[in-house]
């Protein structure tokens, strides 16, 4: 859902691009994966290519703020929202 939103693959949510337009699904899917599906930080990181605690904690936490500032985070969110609520 979230790479196909972001016209990205799975497989470059899942590499370690620093890029803009892929960090932020990253973020994402990783914020949704905590709150929706309540993965713990070690499981988020894993499927993320064994990224740390510290990495997966510092993504939620971004997209945490960027919903509080940023209009088309807060757009994005909750398309994904609505759709996993359904």
């Amino acid at each position: 859902m979230v790479s196909q939103y972001y016209t990205i693959s799975v497989q470059e949510l899942k590499s370690d691009s620093r890029k803009k337009e892929i960090t932020l699904p990253r973020q994402m899917l990783m914020f949704l994966a905590k709150k929706y599906f309540h993965w713990t930080l070690e499981k988020i990181g894993d499927y993320f290519g064994g990224k740390n605690h510290a990495s997966v904690i510092y993504a939620i936490e971004n997209v945490e703020k960027k919903l509080k500032i940023d209009d088309d985070a807060r757009h994005d969110y909750q398309v994904f929202s609505d759709r996993l609520e359904k």
